[in-house]
Formats: C-alpha cells, sequence, structure tokens
C-alpha cells in the first residue's frame, strides 16, 4: 500500500469522526458540518483518485456507524442494515459526490504558450456546485413525490417541517408550528440546499487555505476577485422566476426552489464585489473580518450579497471597482 493510498483511507475515516463527536459531545452536532472537510483536504493535496477512496471509506465508515447504533437501539439487525445502506447511498449522493466532482474538476489545468499554467476557474466551479443542488433539488422532489400521499408537495414538504419543528419546541402550540411550517415551505427547500451547498464550499475553502498554509497544495488558491459567471446564467434565474410567479401548485413549487439554488452562485459572485470594493484599502484585513462576521451572525445579509453579485452580471462592477483599484496603484 502506498503512501498516498493510506493517507487516503485516513482521510476517509476521519471524515466519519465528526458523526462520533456529534454523538458523544454535548452539542457536537455542529462538528458535523465539518465530515467534508477531510475529502477535501484528501483530494486537494493528493489527487482525484485519492478523493474518490476516501470519499468511499468516508460513506462506509458513516454508515457502518448508524447500523452499530440503531441495531443497538432497536435490537434488529435488519433495521440496522437498512438504515445502513441509507446513510451509504445518501451520503454518496449529498456529500461524497459533489467533493469529488468538485475536486476534479479543481485540479484540471492548461499549459498556456507563455509557459503559465491556467486553472479551471472559481466561477465555473460554483457552476459544478450549484448543478450539485438542482440534482439534489430533483432527487428531494422524487423523494416527496415516492413518500407522498396525494397531497401538493408543498404541503407533504410543510407537514414534514412541522414535524421537525415539533421536536425542536415541544412547548409551542401545533398551529403555531403549522403557520411558521408553511411560511417557510415556500423557499425552505432551496434554503435547505443553499445552505448544504455553502457548508460543502465552505470546507472546500478551508481545505485550500490549509494545505497552502503548509505548502500541500495541488493548485493555488484562486483570486475571488476574478470571479465570473457565464452569461446564460441571468436568462436561466429570469425564465425560472417567471415561471414561480405565474405557475400553480407543484411546479410553482419547484421553481420557486430552483430560483433559491440559482441565486447561489450570485451571492459567491457578491462576494468578489466585496473583496474588489476592500482592495488596495488600508484596512483590508479588518473590513473582510467584520464583513464575514456578520454574514456568519446574520442570515439576511446573504440576500443582500447575492443582489449585489446580480448587479455586477449587469453593469459589471466588479470590474468597475478593480479598475479603480489598479489606477489607485499606479499613481
Amino acid at each position: 500500500m502506498g503512501k498516498g493510498t493510506g493517507l487516503a483511507l485516513l482521510y476517509g475515516l476521519a471524515g466519519a469522526l465528526p458523526l462520533l463527536i456529534a454523538f458523544s459531545v454535548p452539542g457536537g452536532v455542529l462538528f458535523m458540518l465539518l465530515v467534508p472537510l477531510p475529502l477535501f483536504l484528501s483530494g486537494l493535496s493528493l489527487g482525484s483518485t485519492a478523493v474518490l477512496l476516501s470519499a468511499t471509506t468516508a460513506c462506509l465508515a458513516l454508515s457502518l456507524l448508524i447500523a452499530m447504533a440503531t441495531t443497538q437501539v432497536a435490537g434488529s439487525l435488519a433495521s440496522g442494515l437498512a438504515d445502513g445502506v441509507g446513510i451509504f447511498l445518501g451520503t454518496a449522493f449529498t456529500l461524497a459526490l459533489p467533493v469529488v466532482v468538485l475536486v476534479r474538476q479543481a485540479l484540471l489545468n492548461r499549459t498556456n504558450d507563455d509557459g503559465s499554467v491556467e486553472w479551471y476557474p472559481a466561477g465555473l466551479l460554483v457552476m459544478w456546485l450549484t448543478g450539485a443542488g438542482v440534482a439534489l433539488l430533483a432527487f428531494s422532489f422524487g423523494s416527496l413525490l415516492w413518500f407522498g400521499s396525494g397531497e401538493s408537495l408543498e404541503a407533504i414538504f410543510a407537514g414534514q417541517l412541522t414535524d421537525a419543528l415539533r421536536l425542536v419546541v415541544p412547548d409551542a402550540e401545533d398551529a403555531q408550528l403549522q403557520e411558521a411550517a408553511a411560511t417557510t415551505a415556500q423557499i425552505g427547500l432551496g434554503l435547505g440546499l443553499d445552505s448544504w451547498l455553502m457548508v460543502i464550499a465552505a470546507n472546500g475553502i478551508l481545505a485550500q487555505g490549509v494545505l497552502g498554509r503548509f505548502g500541500r497544495n495541488l493548485r493555488p488558491a484562486p483570486d475571488i476577485t476574478q470571479f465570473d459567471l457565464p452569461n446564460w446564467l441571468a436568462l436561466a434565474l429570469a425564465a425560472t422566476a417567471l415561471v414561480a410567479m405565474l405557475a400553480p401548485g407543484d411546479i410553482g413549487f419547484l421553481a420557486r426552489s430552483l430560483v433559491v439554488v440559482l441565486l447561489l452562485p450570485y451571492f459567491f459572485a457578491g462576494l468578489a464585489v466585496v473583496h474588489a470594493a476592500c482592495r488596495n484599502r488600508g484596512a483590508r484585513t479588518v473590513m473582510l473580518t467584520i464583513f464575514y462576521i456578520i454574514l456568519i451572525l446574520f442570515a439576511w445579509p446573504a440576500a443582500l450579497v447575492a443582489g449585489l453579485g446580480l448587479l455586477d452580471q449587469v453593469i459589471g462592477l466588479r470590474r468597475r471597482l478593480l479598475a479603480a483599484a489598479g489606477k489607485q496603484e499606479n499613481e
């Protein structure tokens, strides 16, 4: 067994550690957000084959842990095996596959005529991440249809949210829970998917930063101010938003969720604008730190950032800011 293979296996096993922490430490559920981190560390330092091995190992380890826990609690091996298989398929589709695809694309590069190396652009990486979100949305709708009972998909999803809220807030009145769930259900599925995709992206960025710190990264960190999105995305978003406003029933519900997912690339475009605005500022690090703290603590600024990204694609705001920063450097 080569050194790279051994490290890939260790990274995969490390991907299961957050689950152990979540079950054994009070408040440890937050560590579940770090499950993608070891997989990105593997892929961005060892390559595409390594991340595939790490992802498979992590999925197997996670499914085995769940199977053992279910068997112990329910006293049924069949239930444990069923839950284990379900966890393996679920983590493979929602976690392993997006990470493997993103790592593969991130490591693509070509050598230009002048000998410089051009790496796969960050904007297209975000488009692949968004594609994963669209696939997960389709999977979610398929699941709602499969387990549905003739109700609308929005009503089914609202019912599931009500059950979840009842576990979180057991003392609340059912009428209040149902009202909150009905309101959230309108775009809640898209928001949930966006949140998970941002967790994946954050782990990838963190892994790249850690590896770069120790000189183990295979590719350099992309310059976020050079973030570009394809022009057709705005047309797709506009068409989907029109369907969301006009279409009734399940189609409207699907379109509203898809609109939220398609806004994700513009959130990253908005971040690029913010970084461009802070370039050449004396207090750049402090300004960006405060900005990200506010962004983490409060949810609503994310919508403003996405709107800033939309504005950038329309009027080229980021390029104007970079041009102004370039003039300032030359003065």
